[in-house]
């Protein structure tokens, strides 16, 4: 939100983010069937019927989440594409800052990966668009990227899609594992960029130099 959206719009996404927030922790700690509406107002403060100026039902505020995490992990592929003028700037700038939104919004990422895994279901009633969309803009931008890695010679001829797969599955399962067994005050951002990517890009077996 810019300085320029008027002071009750601010005032409605502020609070209807708080309500967001308060209701990604409960949803990540007890699921979406165990969590109630009341639960969540009182987490958030705010009386039930407040919650309903804003949403509906809990549904919409479950809905509301995971389309939000798919929002803004598109919008980081994008800019750090747009960012990444080679191939390892892309993946650093694109590890960076993944792992600094999955920290700073660690509740609402665990949903949403348990969303995708199908440990709880999305509502079958519910259009789901929003992973559809984001699926296409991540394999548009990650085929491009890395096929023009291999025709650059920048990473060895393997099958593209399948280096995108083991990519993906590297880094968010370890963001996944991080925010399960640690506070988040220890986890190093920098530092994790800089291990997966070097990780990735580099391989974990120290070169032997040939003698002469």
């Amino acid at each position: 939100l810019s300085e320029l959206t008027p002071r009750k719009e601010r005032e409605r996404v502020f609070r209807r983010n708080e309500i967001q927030q308060a209701a990604s922790k409960l949803f990540a700690v007890k699921g979406f069937n165990s969590t109630t509406l009341e639960e969540i107002a009182e987490a958030a403060e705010f009386g039930k019927g407040t919650i309903y100026n804003y949403f509906q039902n809990k549904e919409e505020i479950y809905l509301s989440i995971i389309s939000d995490v798919l929002e803004n992990i598109g919008n980081i592929l994008e800019e750090s594409d747009a960012k990444g003028e080679t191939f390892e700037v892309f993946v650093k700038e694109y590890i960076g800052n993944i792992f600094k939104y999955c920290v700073e919004n660690k509740f609402s990422y665990l949903i949403f990966v348990r969303e995708i895994a199908h440990f709880d279901p999305l509502l079958k009633k519910e259009n789901n668009s929003c992973l559809t969309d984001y699926h296409s803009l991540s394999q548009k931008i990650m085929n491009r990227r890395f096929k023009a890695a291999v025709q650059n010679f920048e990473l060895k001829k393997y099958d593209v899609q399948k280096i995108i797969n083991f990519f993906i599955h590297v880094v968010f399962p370890y963001i996944h594992y991080l925010l399960l067994c640690n506070p988040l005050d220890k986890i190093l951002v920098e530092e994790e960029k800089e291990i997966i990517a070097d990780f990735l890009l580099n391989g974990i077996l120290l070169k032997k130099q040939l003698s002469n």
